[in-house]
């Protein structure tokens, strides 16, 4: 079992490494945005980024999962492999221009719903980012089917630099505003998009197939309202509180989101990309169903740490990004890290619906919660600003999480670690309360919080025999490197 686990472990690491330079990446640049934005620009540029992740679903209708797929279960060759990635690539190219078109034409009533005021150049900008990013996300799902981790990381670094340096120039030296930001994060995707061009030819070729268009589109579109009522529950609430409150309120609350969303970045989207692969891979071993009791556990309890880290820390954290006037973005984070841990395991669930073929039940696990997200939003916001929409977000991941249980173990039943995970449910949520009831303001304090996590573990014997050697063996290994030195 810890055979598999480490190769697991092996390309999520990889995969991390692009993942945390992607959050690296938005929180170097969020004091710049704080300091040289207004709260209010700030707050619009917010609500323009989670626009460009809804168009990122809809241009390329889910083809870069269904890549994912059908790239080993249907292509036998390599020549086959070939001929599905470039009919994928040329019918994202003609979707993304035919969207385009279509949203140019209708930007003046698009910028007064989702800004309420005329700012078409800034609409047009994030429109044609979003052409450009999806080209460049088709090509890095042909990377992780082949499981190149290693060269999908780079990728990722390359964008990093670019748009780190690209925006801070426009918004720092030149001072173009959001503008500055959104041309800054164009640039970026096309010159990031120029490098993969030699890349191109290992992919692609002028040769379309029908049969595997249709293959590709009856997976990717069947996942696509899947996809939006994820947007739904990630990004709708901004639009709330633009609404029911005001853009300054989404500036402060967009802040305390990111802080609590660095979760999903170091631990979910690492997982997200190096799990589906793997969990399919290791289906036909005998004891695969006891290793995905033993992910779902790992993944709980490193979860779980990050979000006390996180919870802990994040007035720190919000003092480093921004000026006061958005210190009480920090009250928000305990429940963003803590509905993204729920959310990250609801994919460790997710082998048990495909592998029992029922994938059709899928978009409702996400649909209804979604439709329960916009609810809350509706009914909190206005009487509790922000909170309600922390509050709506860590309820709405909640149920999430309850519903891909219950479908995933009743059509494919798991025995997972349940009296381990009571125990590190117990005490996590036992080390938020001791901070939240005690006056805890220093970082010493917070610090020897989470060492009380880590002992109280072997205290409620949580580490098996097993598991005990192996963590001795990792020990004994760093320390001896270290003297080594």
């Amino acid at each position: 079992m810890f055979s598999e686990l480490k190769k697991l472990f092996k390309h999520s690491g990889i995969y991390a490494l692009g993942a945390i330079a992607q959050a690296g990446l938005s929180f170097l640049l969020v004091p710049f945005y704080t300091r040289f934005l207004s709260q209010a620009d700030y707050g619009r540029l917010e609500i323009l980024q989670t626009f460009l992740k809804i168009l990122l679903f809809l241009i390329p209708l889910g083809l870069p999962s269904a890549i994912l797929k059908c790239y080993h279960r249907d292509a036998k060759s390599r020549d086959e492999r070939k001929v599905l990635t470039s009919t994928a690539f040329f019918f994202v190219l003609f979707s993304g221009i035919l969207q385009t078109l279509i949203l140019l034409f209708f930007l003046h009533p698009l910028s007064q719903f989702l800004l309420k005021t005329d700012l078409n150049l800034l609409l047009f900008l994030t429109i044609a980012t979003a052409l450009f990013a999806a080209s460049l996300e088709l090509f890095l799902a042909f990377l992780r089917a082949e499981e190149r981790s290693r060269f999908y990381t780079l990728i990722f670094l390359l964008r990093f630099i670019l748009t780190l340096g690209i925006t801070i120039y426009l918004v720092v030296i030149l001072q173009w505003g959001i503008a500055g930001a959104l041309i800054g994060n164009m640039f970026s995707q096309i010159l990031t998009l120029l490098f993969f061009l030699p890349y191109l030819k290992n992919y692609v070729r002028i040769k379309i197939s029908w049969t595997a268009l249709g293959r590709l589109l009856s997976f990717g579109i069947a996942i696509l309202p899947a996809s939006i009522a994820m947007w739904v529950m990630d990004l709708s609430d901004r639009y709330f509180l633009n609404h029911f409150s005001n853009l300054a309120e989404v500036g402060i609350y967009s802040l305390g989101y990111r802080v609590g969303f660095i979760l999903e970045f170091c631990l979910v989207i690492p997982f997200q990309l190096a799990w589906p692969s793997f969990s399919f891979r290791i289906a036909k071993q005998q004891n695969h169903r006891q290793i995905y009791a033993r992910v779902l556990t790992y993944f709980f309890l490193a979860g779980i740490l990050i979000s006390l880290f996180l919870s802990l820390f994040a007035p720190e954290i919000v003092r480093i990004l921004a000026p006061s006037d958005y210190a009480a973005a920090s009250s928000i984070v305990p429940f963003v890290s803590l509905a993204y841990v729920f959310y990250g395991l609801h994919f460790v669930l997710a082998p048990g619906i495909h592998l029992s073929g029922k994938t059709k039940y899928y978009p409702l696990i996400i649909i209804f919660p979604a439709v329960l997200n916009i609810f809350l939003n509706y009914y909190l916001i206005p009487f509790y600003g922000m909170y309600g929409a922390a509050i709506a977000t860590l309820i709405s991941f909640t149920f999430l999480l309850f519903l891909a249980y219950f479908v995933s173990n009743h059509f494919y039943p798991v025995r997972y670690e349940w009296r381990r995970l009571a125990k590190i449910c117990i005490l996590g949520f036992g080390i938020l309360a001791l901070f939240f009831f005690l006056p805890i303001d220093s970082i010493l304090a917070k610090i020897g919080l989470l060492i009380l996590f880590f002992l109280a573990l072997y205290g409620i014997r949580f580490w098996e025999k097993e598991e005990k050697k192996m963590i001795k063996k990792i020990l004994r290994r760093k320390v001896y490197k270290f003297f080594d030195y």
